[in-house]
């Protein structure tokens, strides 16, 4: 099966890896994004997507 990236999937552990990976990095991105937020509402939002990405990240881990 080809990845949108053009490569090939050879396992459903190497894609849940991938998918981890890129869970692991938004995670970074938005704790970034958090410390650079001035206004709370913003902060509020940032938060709430970091909390729903680690509950992606769980539920793929499991």
């Amino acid at each position: 099966m080809e990845e949108p990236g053009g490569g090939r999937r050879t396992s459903w552990g190497g894609q849940r890896v991938r998918w981890r990976e890129g869970i692991q990095r938004d995670i970074g991105h938005l704790r970034l994004e958090e410390e650079d937020a001035r206004d709370t509402k913003r902060k509020q939002i940032l938060t709430e997507k970091k909390l729903y990405a680690l509950l992606a990240m769980c539920c793929w881990l499991s």
